[in-house]
């Protein structure tokens, strides 16, 4: 329970990146955040801005 806590208010605070969002999206799925979190995490990886915010910063990371 108290780990469903952790992570509910770590979406909550939106700190945690996209990146860092898809790679803990299984762990997300497997506590059982409330649908309300989810909702945010969704929201937050379909957001067309995001992923090319993302996909930028890896060309870049590729680039150096």
């Amino acid at each position: 329970m108290a780990f469903r806590h952790n992570w509910e208010k770590l979406i909550n605070s939106h700190w945690l990146s996209y990146i860092a969002l898809l790679r803990n999206l299984r762990k997300i799925l497997e506590i059982n955040v409330s649908s309300t979190h989810l909702r945010n995490v969704c929201q937050t990886l379909y957001d067309p801005k995001a992923e090319q915010k993302v996909s930028l910063l890896l060309y870049i990371f590729l680039l150096t």
